[in-house]
């Protein structure tokens, strides 16, 4: 059995063998350990661990998401708030605003990972929300490792989280885009940009505020999100209102 870990550049980091060993007829057999140092990982990556049989076609993988353990601080001229009145002041006078809520503070959806169970019509009471769809390339992600879908990295954050109705919203500024299920089929999100006036803003219904040291996954959002609006690129380009900031909060 070999065993390699690589990157999504398809750069190879290491290889190895468990060497020959006989196996009884059966699952879950154990084959055997393998050790891999995540320090030489300096910057947030996605590795894909790959266990292949030698000389034939068997082999299958498995993808974990690496983030470094300490992280430079970068909130400069941003203002990083759950407060609705903190950041509508300072968005009116030409700050920048990453705006967290907590999730029980906002009407919407209850965020969920998974999606619905069976059918949305004979289980009306779920979340009933179909995975994300997420702007992989776009800049405010860019330090956070991402696919254009929901994958595992972003379980604990959907489950922190409340699902906005975008309503009218336009699509150029959501950045992740909760899909909802057939029956309702709204816009919904949980990540957007805008401008109100002079001032720039983030709204982010996922909780990237509490237990950090406990959450690698929210600590990351939230330093790729605040990394991108303490750049160049930083320039929302949909103009809201604070009446419509206002709708989302209970």
């Amino acid at each position: 059995m070999i065993w390699k870990i690589r990157d999504e550049n398809k750069i190879v980091l290491e290889v190895g063998s468990f060497g020959k060993k006989d196996y009884a007829v059966g699952s879950c057999l154990p084959v055997g350990e393998l050790n891999f140092d995540l320090k030489r990982i300096t910057k947030a990556k996605k590795l894909i661990i790959e266990i292949s049989v030698k000389g034939t076609q068997y082999r299958n993988e498995w993808s974990i998401w690496v983030y470094p353990s300490m992280l430079r601080k970068d909130n400069r001229n941003v203002l990083v708030t759950g407060s609705l009145q903190e950041a509508l002041d300072a968005l009116k006078k030409g700050g920048k605003v990453l705006l967290c809520p907590s999730p029980d503070t906002l009407k919407g959806v209850t965020g969920k990972f998974v999606p619905v169970f069976w059918s949305p019509v004979h289980f009306p009471d779920q979340p009933g929300t179909m995975g994300l769809l997420i702007k992989s390339n776009h800049k405010a992600l860019k330090d956070f490792p991402t696919d254009f879908y929901s994958n595992w990295q972003w379980w604990d954050l959907t489950i922190k989280s409340r699902t906005l109705n975008a309503g009218t919203l336009p699509d150029k500024a959501i950045i992740v885009r909760v899909i909802d299920n057939f029956a309702r089929n709204q816009s919904l999100t949980n990540l957007f940009e805008a401008k109100l006036g002079t001032g720039r803003l983030i709204f982010c219904s996922i909780d990237i505020l509490s237990d950090l040291d406990k959450r690698p996954q929210a600590k990351q959002l939230r330093y790729s999100l605040l990394k991108y609006m303490n750049g160049k690129d930083f320039k929302p380009e949909v103009n809201i209102t604070n009446e419509k900031i206002k709708k989302y909060f209970k």
